[in-house]
């Protein structure tokens, strides 16, 4: 059991790492609707998503 909790520190340690390297990726453009959704502070909007 103790090799196990070892391996899995290791394995999450290292998987950090390799995450450092990746960028974010660009703003998805479908989020707007949701964004003006949220800012309209309309009393009677319905939200009909999905």
């Amino acid at each position: 059991m103790a090799a196990f909790m070892v391996r899995k520190r290791w394995f999450s340690g290292s998987s950090i790492d390799w995450w450092d390297g990746v960028k974010p990726a660009a703003k998805d453009p479908i989020f707007a609707i949701t964004e003006a959704f949220l800012a309209d502070d309309c009393p009677s909007k319905i939200n009909l998503g999905v």
